[in-house]
């Protein structure tokens, strides 16, 4: 995605990972100071880099992840938090 793009219309979540690691990928948003500034205010899911092996079955993995993220937050916006 377009650093511009984040600028217009920044996420509510910033997933974030990395392919060959299983540590923590927010320092990929600390590279770029605009998504860092964007980030620091936003939740950030860190999706571990194995979910995105090429059309793995762990990607059902990932998406169930994301799933629970979004339904966290959509729950969090309706009680106001």
């Amino acid at each position: 995605m377009p650093v511009e793009q984040v600028v217009r219309h920044p996420p509510d979540l910033f997933a974030v990972s990395y392919f060959d690691t299983s540590t923590h990928s927010s320092a990929i948003l600390r590279r770029n100071p605009i998504l860092w500034r964007h980030a620091r205010s936003r939740p950030v899911l860190n999706v571990h880099g194995k979910y995105w092996n090429c059309g793995s079955p762990l990607l059902v993995d990932a998406v169930e992840q994301l799933a629970t993220e979004r339904t966290r937050l959509l729950r969090a916006k309706r009680i106001g938090r």
